[in-house]
């Protein structure tokens, strides 16, 4: 009896990977950028400096407080000028949430206009701005 020779059929991806690989590159190409820039924003580390300082969030969530390495969000920055709305995780030994951040820059500066935190648990957030922080002043 002839024995016949059959070959398995090549899943989808083995059979198009040389144009999968190209297209992912260009993605990468272009989220990862993007992604670096928000995350060394300035309006980020000026929300992270703040939630820092914060005695209730330290409460809440314990220390040491680690932040997300993503952000949602968009910014428009020129070198006068620029806006910023911003989503990151935060976490700590006792819980973790989101901050949501909104900044403005004038004259070259960077000033937080809202910095929120929410654990997605409770339907109120907790405002960041309006609580003295520890070791500076209230923020205005």
């Amino acid at each position: 009896m002839p024995t016949a020779n059959i070959t398995p059929q090549k899943s989808w991806i083995q059979r198009h990977w040389k144009w999968i690989l190209p297209v992912c590159l260009a993605l990468a190409g272009i989220f990862f950028p993007i992604a670096y820039l928000m995350h060394n924003s300035e309006a980020r580390q000026l929300a992270i400096l703040r939630a820092d300082a914060s005695p209730t969030l330290a409460a809440r969530l314990g220390h040491p407080l680690k932040y997300g390495w993503f952000s949602e969000g968009e910014i428009s920055v020129n070198e006068a000028a620029g806006h910023a709305e911003l989503t990151f995780s935060v976490s700590g030994p006792k819980g973790k949430g989101n901050l949501y951040v909104e900044a403005h820059k004038r004259a070259r500066f960077w000033e937080l206009d809202s910095l929120d935190f929410g654990d997605g648990q409770e339907a109120d957030t907790l405002d960041l701005l309006r609580e003295p922080t520890s070791g500076s002043a209230p923020h205005n």
